[in-house]
């Protein structure tokens, strides 16, 4: 399945956008799945690695695209970056791992989110209630976007995926910042 096969025009822009700024130097591409979001490396099956996010949802296309962002080199060779991923966490330890890494993949998420002109809503799947404290994954999110607007260097593909979606989506800089004073100060958190 390709870019193209979307019945988003936004998912189909942001694929093409990706394609555009990655593929050559990371050999990396963005495409719809029809099932569960993965990254898949370079395989005997396929010569390029994949970003698979969930059918035409751009949210999902961008928070895939957060955890590629933050991966290292050794961890875009492995299969959905060597994370384990085990949606029924039993524990409060297991809830308060799970929320300290995906906190910073949904910051980020939320940086693109805004890059892009889109609504961000914090996810935190957790099938046990009593694990989940949605306040403090909120604020956990909120601080780490922070962080990165606030970062005087980002790491390269994060800056240039920003700098990009701004142009692509048309939101100015000034724009984009003055939408981060209001986080800053309370008037705006993620839902």
């Amino acid at each position: 399945m390709n870019a193209t096969m979307t019945n988003n025009p936004d998912v189909t822009s942001l694929a093409e956008l990706f394609d555009e700024l990655f593929y050559e130097r990371w050999n990396t591409r963005l495409e719809p799945s029809d099932s569960d979001p993965i990254y898949l490396p370079v395989s005997d099956d396929c010569p390029y690695n994949r970003i698979l996010y969930y059918k035409d949802f751009f949210s999902s296309a961008l928070h895939e695209i957060s955890h590629w962002c933050i991966a290292g080199s050794d961890r875009r060779t492995q299969v959905d970056f060597g994370y384990w991923y085990n949606p029924q966490r039993t524990t409060a330890e297991e809830q308060e791992l799970f929320e300290r890494f995906e906190a910073k993949v949904q910051g980020l998420e939320w940086v693109f989110s805004s890059a892009a002109g889109k609504e961000f809503f914090v996810s935190c799947d957790c099938f046990d209630q009593s694990l989940l404290d949605l306040n403090r994954f909120r604020k956990s999110v909120t601080m780490e976007a922070l962080r990165i607007v606030d970062s005087s260097s980002l790491p390269l593909r994060t800056e240039i995926f920003i700098k990009a979606l701004q142009k692509r989506f048309g939101v100015e800089k000034e724009h984009f910042y003055r939408c981060w004073e209001q986080v800053r100060t309370g008037v705006t958190l993620p839902g």
